[in-house]
Order: structure tokens, then sequence, then C-alpha cells
């Protein structure tokens, strides 16, 4: 199973028309999608069953501290003023190391119970194939817009082949898209933190994206 046949449950949601030109159209696409879950062995999971309700979201209990220093450089190009990116930039360092550690309670507080029904299996799951990440990972945003829900926003994002899991006895990325994958993220604005709300495949291209250094 690809990434494009995983969950990314809605994985961050129903998007509206792209601001960044990036192609897109009135909806996110399609179903959630597991954030940058591209193997076969960590999508053979069981998903968990999905919620079938979009009430306000709530984060999870007291929220985990990101790690000092930068695991994923994010470029916001010119959405850097963008509370929704910036809130984004912050949520997506501990979703990097949640992976790395193959421990999706780091997610705690930075991830509504919605998010996490899609992606805290296959972290778990990632470990018993023997897949690792390997920072720093690479994005780049393509647009913010308005989201699904109330007190969201959708962002539009070019996640770099290093956001994938690396398998090191295939000596490879799990990514099937040589440049990067595209995905559509929606953030809950929750007051001074922005919660990873949902996540779905992005209709955009990221073919030509050139990724930060660093």
């Amino acid at each position: 199973m690809t990434r494009r046949q995983g969950w990314l449950a809605g994985a961050l949601v129903a998007a509206l028309t792209l601001t960044a030109g990036c192609g897109g159209s009135s909806s996110a696409g399609g179903s959630p999608t597991p954030l940058g879950d591209d193997s076969e062995a960590v999508s053979s999971a069981t998903p968990s069953p999905e919620p079938t309700s979009k009430a306000t979201p709530k984060p999870s209990a007291t929220p985990s501290k990101p790690a000092p220093g930068r695991l994923v450089i994010v470029a916001p190009g010119r959405f850097a003023s963008s509370p929704a990116v910036n809130g984004f930039t912050a949520a997506v360092q501990v979703f990097f190391r949640a992976r790395m550690a193959h421990n999706p309670n780091l997610l705690q507080g930075w991830a509504t119970s919605l998010f996490r029904s899609h992606n805290d299996n296959l972290i778990v799951n990632a470990k018993a194939a023997g897949l690792v990440m390997r920072p720093p990972g690479r994005i780049v945003v393509r647009g913010v817009r308005k989201g699904p829900v109330a007190n969201t926003t959708i962002v539009d994002v070019c996640f770099g082949p290093s956001m994938a899991w690396y398998d090191p006895k295939r000596k490879r990325y799990t990514n099937d898209l040589p440049n990067g994958s595209p995905y559509s993220i929606a953030m809950y604005g929750s007051g001074p933190r922005w919660l990873f709300y949902d996540a779905y495949d992005g209709k955009f291209s990221c073919s030509t994206v050139k990724y930060p250094k660093g």
C-alpha cells in the first residue's frame, strides 16, 4: 500500500482554493492520510476507527516540550507571518521527534485525537518494521487557506524526501515521489499553540520544489 492509499486521515482535511497558486481545488481532496507514511510495512497496520464527529477538537493532557534545535527545516516563503504556519513549524518538530523515538505519546498536547487516531499506531509499527527517521527533515510551504471546521487553517506543504521513513536494510527512503510529497495539513488554533487537526494528500505537485539547506 502506498502513501496515497493510506489515510493521512483526511489528515489535515477538505481544503479550499490554494492561495499560493499550487493548482488546488475547492476541497482538500479525498480521505485523510497518515502523515508521511509511505511504506507497506507501516501502512499495512490496522487503522484505528475514524471519528464520526467533528466536534471542537481538544488537545490531550499536558503538552510535551519541543526538543531543542530544529529537527525539521521549514521554508515558509511569503507565508512567514501566518500564525498557522508558525504553529505548524513548531508542531512539526514534535511530530518528527515522535517518529524518531517511535513514541506517539510525544504528540500529547500537540495534536487532536482525530490526528492521533490516524498516526499513532503507524509510528509504533515503524519500529517493528525497522524503519527510522533521519534528520533534518525539510519542508516548503506552498499556501495557506481556510480550514474545514471552525478555528482551523489549511497549510499546503511539500514534505521533502527526508520527512519519510528511511529503510536501513534497503538503504532508501520509503517516499514514492523522488522530490517529496504534497500534503494539505489542517491546523487547529488553540490559544498560544496550534495543534495538528488532520492531514490530506495535497492536490498539487512538488516536482519542482527546491528544499531549504541547513
